[in-house]
């Protein structure tokens, strides 16, 4: 009984990743990250970040975008959870700009974050748990799957743009 509930809640952690991974993060952050980074303002502000700032003031312009995104994403996933689908789509597209800016910050202020030994330890073990998640056999199925399904659906796109 114990083992068929772990493996649910792996299988949960895994499609919630894979979704996460797949359809947000590739298809709609990184486009957003790569259309802010080209304006001259955003790369300023990284640059303080990066060569001016002192490690509190990374701290807190890290802090402050991550736990309003992460608010946001509570407050999608409440909403999801009560079938208020497109309140909940919406709220989650509010977080992905929120979240770029935090990403920024922590790819800028790296080093900086590091000399707080808790931050190292935190990070440390999301990267392990994120390196767990994508050496499990549920996640590399499921990630085999989902390659199998974006060709099938590759194909029968260009199939109906050939028609």
């Amino acid at each position: 009984m114990f083992k068929k509930i772990k493996n649910l809640f792996v299988l949960i952690i895994v499609l919630t990743y894979l979704l996460f991974e797949e359809l947000i993060w590739d298809k709609i952050v990184v486009k957003i990250y790569n259309l802010i980074a080209k304006l001259k303002l955003y790369e300023s502000f990284l640059d303080y970040i990066r060569l001016s700032a002192n490690r509190y003031v990374v701290l807190i312009f890290f802090i402050l975008p991550f736990i309003i995104g992460e608010i946001l994403g509570i407050i999608s996933a409440i909403l999801i959870a009560k079938i208020h689908i497109f309140l909940a789509i919406s709220v989650y597209a509010l977080k992905i700009p929120i979240i770029v800016l935090a990403f920024s910050i922590l790819k800028s202020g790296k080093e900086k974050l590091d000399s707080f030994i808790w931050f190292v330890v935190i990070y440390s073990f999301i990267e392990r748990a994120v390196v767990k998640v994508k050496n499990s056999n549920i996640y590399i199925r499921l990630k085999e799957r989902a390659v199998v399904i974006k060709e099938y659906i590759h194909r029968a796109r260009n199939r109906l743009l050939d028609i």
